[in-house]
Formats: structure tokens, C-alpha cells, sequence
């Protein structure tokens, strides 16, 4: 598996000089800079987006519904967080804090696995659930793969508060899935300890030592 970094593509433009005028050529002002609609910049742009949409399509059409849901639900809510007014309901119901959970809100516990207010954060979590999570849910069957990856994010997520009110930060909030990709990622590990794995797509390694 290959975790990396999309680069667009550029097109170059093939530009065909022409004079002024003047100098008794029959060229066109309007010719000066020709760009080749074929190899324009836009074009490359239309065709990376097509790829990578139809790329999407094809890998949503063949992903097993708990990470398809898993995926769906998590876009929503990043989408929501690009809403200002939005932002402080959302803080108050998908984030996990001690102070919230002594105050009975202990449903944030579940909730703020779905969150991200980060683009990179949800952008490495999504990435890394849909190379590891549809051959895990395969192998699980749905339901226990959701249970496992909702049960990482809980035990997740007590550890990160337990761990902060021992420094005295109460109101600290933890937010995003990688408690879950991590239970699903040693899930993985558990399952094909030797499958080889580009980590930040240089390294070479194993499943079980990425995850160590």
C-alpha cells in the first residue's frame, strides 16, 4: 500500500509566435499566443478531475457499507464545521471533554469520532480507513467491524480525558477518528503482520511495525 501525496498535472502550452505586422507577413495579431486546446492547462485540470472522480465512484460503488458510512458520515460533518454559525452547536455536541462527561454527556464519547475540523486530520484518517478498512470489514462482517471501530474510538478517547485530567486540564476536548482507524489498523497488523507497507510513502515496513 502506498500512502502519499497527489500532485496535479501541468500541461505546457505550445505557443506559436507570430509578427505584428509590418514586415509584409501575412501573420495575425490575434495569433501572437496560441496555446494547443489539446495540451491546455484546463484541459489537464478536466481530465485529472474526471480521473479522480470517476476513481471516487469506482471505490465507493465496490466499498462495503460500514466504511462507506463511516466515510459518508465524516465528510457530512467536516462539510458542517466549514459553517461558521454552525461551529459552536457542533463544538457542544461532537467534541469529548471531562467536564462534559461529568456533566452527563457522555454520548460525545461516540460522536466526536465522527468529527473533524481539519482538513489534513480528516484527509490521512480517510485515506488510511479506505486502504485498511474494506478488507477488515470483509473479513469481520459488518457488524463487528463497526462495534471494533467504535469501541477503539470510546477507549480512545477515556484514555486521552483520564490522561488530561491528570495534568488538571478538564475542559481539554478531544475530536476525529484516529482512535478508530488506529483499532482498525491493529485489527490489520493482527491479521497480515508481514504485509509490506510504504509509511508516509517512503519507508518501507511491515503492518505490525507501522502500527508500532
Amino acid at each position: 500500500f502506498f500512502f502519499g501525496f497527489f500532485w496535479p498535472m501541468f500541461g505546457c502550452y505550445n505557443i506559436a509566435l507570430h509578427c505584428e505586422g509590418g514586415c509584409g507577413c501575412d501573420a495575425q495579431p490575434s495569433n501572437l499566443l496560441k496555446p494547443l486546446a489539446s495540451n491546455s492547462l484546463v484541459d489537464d485540470f478536466s481530465s485529472l478531475a474526471q480521473k479522480l472522480k470517476s476513481s471516487a465512484s469506482s471505490f465507493m460503488a465496490n466499498c462495503p457499507n460500514g466504511v462507506a458510512s463511516i466515510m459518508v458520515a465524516n465528510t457530512i460533518v467536516f462539510g458542517l464545521w466549514r459553517v461558521p454559525r454552525l461551529q459552536q452547536p457542533l463544538f457542544a455536541q461532537l467534541t469529548c471533554s471531562w467536564n462534559g462527561c461529568a456533566r452527563g454527556k457522555l454520548w460525545t464519547l461516540v460522536t466526536a469520532n465522527y468529527s473533524h475540523s481539519n482538513g489534513l486530520h480528516f484527509g490521512f484518517n480517510m485515506l488510511t480507513l479506505g486502504v485498511l478498512g474494506p478488507t477488515v470489514e470483509r473479513i469481520l462482517g459488518t457488524d463487528e467491524f463497526l462495534k471494533a471501530y467504535t469501541l477503539g474510538g470510546v477507549v480512545s478517547s477515556v484514555g486521552f480525558l483520564l490522561h488530561q485530567r491528570c495534568r488538571g486540564y478538564h475542559n481539554a476536548c478531544v475530536l476525529g477518528a484516529s482512535g478508530c482507524i488506529m483499532s482498525i489498523w491493529a485489527i490489520y497488523a493482527r491479521l497480515f503482520p508481514d504485509t509490506q507497507i510504504l509509511l508516509y510513502g517512503v519507508l518501507p515496513v511491515s503492518a505490525q511495525e507501522a502500527l508500532l
